[in-house]
């Protein structure tokens, strides 16, 4: 798995990071496509917990990007090394998703963990000081 954090403290650089790499994508061939993976994400008090649905992806084919107020969560899947396929409705170039955050979060508090096909983030909200949370 590839981890980027941005650290930016401007929501508007996170937004233009995902916008440049949803731009620079490899081209699809036709009858492929990048499939958007189900989501979970839950409200762990001081952090937030993410689930994404990757099947049939292995841990070398993800990169995570999270910013300030957003994770993106890209895959891209094996070759078919010079495969003729008689028929085919599995083509699928792999998984893309960019996830809101509702709140400011840490990025450089990430924490990555694949199994069963399941992708499992965790990243810890920032707080600031003098701010009370209840």
């Amino acid at each position: 798995m590839q981890y980027r954090a941005s650290g930016t403290e401007d929501p508007g650089q996170d937004a233009h990071d995902i916008l440049g790499r949803l731009l620079t994508l490899p081209p699809l061939r036709f009858g492929v496509l990048r499939q958007s993976p189900a989501v979970d994400m839950i409200d762990e008090g001081g952090s937030m917990h993410i689930l994404v649905d990757l099947p049939g992806v292995n841990e070398n084919e993800i990169q995570v990007h999270v910013g300030t107020y957003s994770i993106s969560v890209l895959t891209s899947s094996a070759t078919d090394s010079g495969r003729k396929y008689y028929y085919r409705e599995r083509a699928v170039a792999g998984y893309y998703k960019s996830i809101p955050m509702p709140t400011e979060v840490d990025a450089q508090s990430v924490k990555l963990h694949l199994s069963n096909g399941t992708l499992d983030i965790t990243v810890d909200k920032r707080f600031h000081k003098g701010l009370h949370i209840q």
